[in-house]
């Protein structure tokens, strides 16, 4: 049997050196959200955090206790949006599903357009549509995540938000867009590095209301680095489970796939970006995808082939 399995897990992973697989460039966890402090940036009118109360010090004993308390609105710093923010049948921040919070996502990046056709430009279907033509379908019970490159601007809050004597002016994804993700029935999630998911001149807000109607959450103000690959990896979205929350506060990671969803992979799921691997990063992987995608299904196989 052990000769056997050894002869299994070389067959495959010398399949694996010929098919087309991605590259996977999240090797650790990366954190896409902002800290709560202070200093976080909150939509106008939002009540900013503070600490109402601290404690820090050695009792009578000389033992150490740490304490505080303190006072924030739901839609600052990174944070989820729940569909009932926009939507009165919405669900709230309690009801989202869990499964809905863990999952593959993606990522759009529009930097370059904004760089080159400024601050107003928003996310089209057309982007999304482009977006599969060149990588690929996106999976289903996905993330959705556009990087715009605006997180450069956080720590700077009028540059972020664009605040003149009238408006305000950063991007955000337009209504089409919000319609096309409805229709393709793949995401449960959007996620902007921006301070909406409408772009700053909207006083509507129509891509909130389209998604939040279909229940839809949307992430805010995250902080999304330029060298994440635009498939081929998860997210885990932890808000506050604040019960009858419009939104909390969250903290957003990226996983690598293997991670979370490793023995549910197939290797034609692991083809579908159709980015090709160099030899030294399959090396690297080898030992991990043999025995977490494939050890288990190949040994079933083998034990089915002997009975």
């Amino acid at each position: 049997m052990k000769l056997l399995s050894l002869l299994v897990i070389y067959l495959v992973s010398s399949t694996l050196f010929a098919i087309r697989i991605p590259k996977w460039q999240i090797r650790e966890p990366v954190d896409l959200s902002w800290s709560i402090d202070e200093d976080s940036v909150y939509w106008p009118g939002i009540q900013s955090f503070f600490y109402s109360r601290k404690v820090a010090h050695f009792d009578e004993e000389n033992h150490w206790y740490a304490m505080s308390e303190f006072c924030t609105g739901e839609h600052g710093s990174t944070h989820l949006d729940a569909p009932y923010h926009f939507h009165k049948y919405g669900w709230k921040v309690g009801d989202i599903p869990l499964h809905n919070l863990i999952a593959r996502a993606v990522i759009v990046d529009m930097s370059d357009i904004v760089h080159r056709l400024g601050p107003n430009i928003q996310l089209q279907a057309a982007d999304l549509i482009d977006w599969e033509r060149i990588h690929g379908p996106i999976p289903t019970q996905s993330v959705l995540l556009v990087r715009f490159g605006w997180s450069k601007y956080y720590k700077y809050r009028d540059r972020y938000f664009g605040l003149n004597d009238t408006e305000m002016v950063f991007p955000g994804i337009a209504e089409d867009a919000a319609h096309w993700i409805v229709k393709s029935q793949k995401i449960v999630g959007v996620g902007v590095d921006t301070a909406s998911l409408d772009y700053g001149l909207s006083t509507t807000f129509p891509t909130h209301r389209i998604l939040y109607e279909n229940n839809i959450y949307g992430i805010e103000n995250l902080n999304i680095p330029p060298n994440l690959p635009a498939r081929g990896f998860n997210i885990l979205v932890m808000p506050m489970k604040l019960r009858e929350g419009t939104g909390a506060p969250a903290r957003v990671v990226a996983i690598p796939d293997i991670i979370l969803t490793g023995e549910q992979c197939s290797a034609l799921e692991l083809a579908a970006a159709g980015v090709p691997w160099s030899r030294s990063d399959l090396l690297h992987y080898e030992r991990l995808v043999v025995e977490k995608l494939i050890l288990s299904n190949a040994l079933n196989k083998v034990d089915y082939l002997k009975n």
